[in-house]
């Protein structure tokens, strides 16, 4: 499953002038129908997020999928349409901010707090509804390697609206998918490296160790690495944890280390172990964000791993305090058909500032990445 959040800098709030939660305000405009969602607009930090739900990555009819792909972003595009057919001031000064009523005729089903009047948009504008995108993917531990080692080189695809030419030939700026910052996608690349080798010597140390256990573990090392490597560089203070990982659990890590696929091979995930995987002091006693963030608690490599064995993970525990983040799907189980659990990540190196037209395209090209990298063996 892939599911997609479009962050754009419109200030949102009730028409009363308060937004309290997230998940407050939920939109469709298809008047009268109350829905599952396919969509919903939320309040992010006070500004409009567009938030989808996930599209099957596994579906046996990808054309069909892709298609309802289309209907829900044409919906969101109707609905993004209508914020900036806002009024204009008579007098000069900017247009007039833009408060959609819950019984109008526009249709907006307002699925939350409906003693509130109406949803205040601040003056959107095509420059503030461009958006900062997510991507949250479902995998199964043994696809995580997979996943990580080619997100470096994979190339996202935009389309001309009118002539379908791939703009890609053209522009390569920014649109891959570690296009943020390219040596933090370097780092999650060396982190499986790393963690294929520490695979790899383990299966020569432990003979009966079964081969779906190490292919299992070394999704999860790929990922505890990474974070381990990214917090060892960080060159500049971050303001959130969940910053540290270009690919972002959304579940707390010893979840992961419990997993029945794992479970053959977790005596041997300890701190000395795995910082020495890493390339760090096995010692553990140098603190897991080398600069900090932003005065937010610390704490030492050591720490970290022994939490997670220990059933806690201080990062996600840290980070679910400050953002609800990397633990909001802590207590789920999703499975495969076959019966292996999925895990929640997240594609925090997405390309920034992208405009709705491109949504809808950026999307399509990530469905199909995740399709490939559920592929592959």
């Amino acid at each position: 499953m892939i599911g997609f959040e479009f962050e754009t800098s419109v200030p949102m709030k009730w028409s009363d002038g308060g937004m309290r939660d997230k998940e407050d305000a939920l939109f469709s405009l298809q008047a009268g129908i109350t829905w599952g969602y396919t969509w919903k607009a939320v309040s992010d930090s006070g500004n409009l997020e567009i938030v989808t739900e996930p599209f099957n990555d596994e579906a046996v009819d990808r054309n069909a999928e892709v298609g309802r792909m289309i209907d829900v972003f044409a919906d969101i595009g109707r609905f993004l349409d209508l914020l900036l057919t806002r009024p204009k001031r008579a007098a000069p000064g900017p247009p007039e901010d833009i408060t959609l009523e819950a019984k109008n005729l526009l249709g907006i089903a307002r699925l939350a707090n409906a003693g509130k009047k109406g949803v205040y948009f601040v003056s959107p504008t095509t420059t503030s509804l461009m958006a900062s995108p997510q991507a949250t993917i479902g995998f199964t531990l043994d696809k995580i390697y997979t996943a990580a080692i080619r997100i470096v080189n994979t190339k996202l695809h935009f389309f001309d609206e009118d002539e379908r030419v791939d703009r890609q030939r053209e522009d390569t700026a920014g649109i891959s998918l570690s296009g943020m910052h390219p040596v933090q996608g370097a780092l999650l690349l060396e982190a499986a490296v790393r963690a294929r080798e520490e695979v790899t010597a383990l299966g020569a140390e432990q003979k009966n160790v079964p081969a779906q256990a190490l292919d299992a573990y070394e999704g999860f090392l790929t990922i505890v690495i990474s974070y381990l490597l990214m917090g060892s560089r960080q060159v500049r203070d971050w303001q959130y944890y969940k910053l540290i990982a270009p690919l972002m659990s959304r579940v707390s890590l010893h979840k992961m280390l419990q997993d029945e696929q794992v479970q053959p091979v977790a005596q041997f995930f300890t701190a000395e172990r795995v910082l020495s995987a890493a390339g760090l002091d096995s010692d553990g006693t140098s603190m897991l964000y080398r600069i900090g963030v932003s005065g937010k608690a610390n704490i030492t490599r050591k720490q970290w791993i022994d939490s997670i064995i220990a059933g806690k993970d201080m990062l996600a525990q840290l980070d679910k305090n400050d953002t609800g983040s990397m633990s909001a799907r802590d207590d789920d189980d999703d499975r495969t058909a076959t019966g292996k659990k999925i895990y929640q990540l997240e594609l925090r190196r997405l390309p920034n500032a992208m405009e709705p037209k491109n949504w809808v395209d950026l999307a399509i090209s990530l469905y199909d990445i995740s399709r490939r990298w559920h592929a592959a063996g």
